[in-house]
């Protein structure tokens, strides 16, 4: 994107991914770029709209985790708000065009996440909440964003042992009002707030020794329980069930070659008076290259060196290389 390279994205809850004439083409994006970074689209991508400034007209900065609640309406200045985003231990609020910092916590934010329910009608059993992962203690807050101001209440027990990395809620949070919780050291976590005095327990049987970084839900969560994480050895699937086991699946993983992740040196190219920066390699098409070759080739164009001394370099964790 000539906006910058997209670390996050918050699409709004009446998205209409057809691109449906006078439907809601609103999404939030952030880039992690030292120019505008905070950008609202109200045409599916087409275009992006800076929103780089605070109520008192300083500059925003770039916001991570960014969510938007199921109040955002696009159609009015009033209800384009309930936007959220976080920046070091620092909480934010978009009104319109501008964001509003709503709270300082005492830990760096790891992740965010609102409830299905969220809302603000006095008269609904709904509330204005975010729950927030941090890296170290109290680990997990839940804030009540209310129009005399935020409050927050924190829950750290049963967390001690590691960083919430990934929160999330199933998809019936208002009749069965759990939160979920990956830790990058302990596994997975929940937190039923029925209770009176809400516990953080583990789920299920022991969780394999692997560092965790992502969370999702089976879309049928409410009758199948089915809980997918992903860890440094792969895909890792169980249930929130007493004991159940979690099982690592087998899969193959890829990389693209035009990955971000993926670092190009060329410190011998002629027109390269610094050989220790990065330096694009050429693109060969697959059409000619399998002419010279024997392999089968899936993309649309392969990085070639032609210098001898050319290397790439990139972090990840691979099954297999070829």
């Amino acid at each position: 994107s000539a906006l910058g390279y997209a670390r996050y994205i918050a699409f709004s809850p009446h998205f209409d991914a057809r691109g449906t004439p006078g439907s809601d083409q609103t999404f939030f994006f952030s880039t992690s770029t030292k120019l505008q970074t905070n950008f609202r689209t109200t045409d599916g991508g087409l275009s992006g709209e800076p929103l780089n400034r605070l109520i008192d007209g300083s500059p925003a900065p770039w916001l991570r985790n960014l969510l938007v609640a199921p109040t955002y309406d696009a159609s009015t200045s009033a209800g384009r708000t309930d936007v959220y985003g976080s920046f070091g231990s620092g909480i934010f609020r978009l009104e319109d065009r501008r964001w509003r910092a709503i709270l300082e916590l005492p830990a760096y934010i790891e992740c965010m996440a609102i409830p299905p329910n969220f809302d603000r009608v006095p008269s609904t059993p709904g509330r204005a909440l975010v729950f927030v992962g941090m890296s170290k203690y109290p680990y997990f807050g839940i804030v009540e964003d209310t129009l005399g101001g935020a409050g927050v209440a924190y829950f750290p027990t049963g967390l001690e042992e590691g960083a919430v990395v990934k929160l999330i809620c199933p998809p019936d949070f208002e009749t069965d009002p759990v939160v979920y919780a990956a830790t990058y050291t302990s596994g997975i976590k929940k937190l039923d707030l029925s209770n009176p005095t809400p516990v953080w327990e583990s789920v299920g049987g022991p969780f394999p020794d692997y560092f965790v970084d992502a969370i999702s839900l089976s879309p049928n969560f409410p009758n199948d329980h089915i809980i997918l994480v992903g860890t440094q050895a792969g895909l890792v699937v169980g249930k929130d069930m007493p004991g159940g086991p979690w099982e690592l699946r087998d899969g193959r993983y890829s990389r693209d070659n035009e990955a971000p992740a993926f670092h190009y040196y060329s410190p011998n190219h002629p027109a390269n008076s610094q050989p220790d920066r990065p330096w694009r390699w050429g693109a060969v098409g697959t059409q000619s290259l399998r002419k010279a070759t024997n392999l089968t080739l899936r993309d649309a164009t392969v990085a070639q060196a032609t210098r001898d001394g050319s290397y790439v370099e990139f972090t990840d964790y691979a099954h297999s290389i070829q």
